[in-house]
């Protein structure tokens, strides 16, 4: 798998104005990608992929047990929830696979 650098000049530039706002950062950091030009990071979905199936299974329960202990009697807060957690299901899936 090739991973793709986006990472410009102007973004190194920025995150080196950054540097001095953390005082254990190594003064003679290097950009990997500029020390090696075939660098490629380790890849670390599988955090991801473990967060996602945790909040999956907290939020589900959660919403789960909100909505069998309000059966009905609906507000207004319960009809936001049902989009809310449909969208953040949705939403969160996209961005962590």
């Amino acid at each position: 798998m090739v991973l793709l650098h986006h990472q410009q000049d102007s973004d190194r530039a920025f995150l080196t104005e950054l540097i001095p706002l953390f005082p254990n950062f190594p003064k003679n950091f290097t950009f990997p990608l500029v020390a090696d030009p075939k660098y490629q990071p380790t890849p670390n979905t599988l955090y991801v992929v473990i967060t996602a199936i945790i909040c999956f299974a907290f939020t589900t329960t959660a919403v789960s047990l909100r909505l069998w202990l309000r059966r009905g009697k609906f507000g207004m807060d319960d009809w936001i929830i049902l989009p809310a957690f449909v969208w953040r299901r949705v939403a969160f899936s996209v961005t962590s696979f």
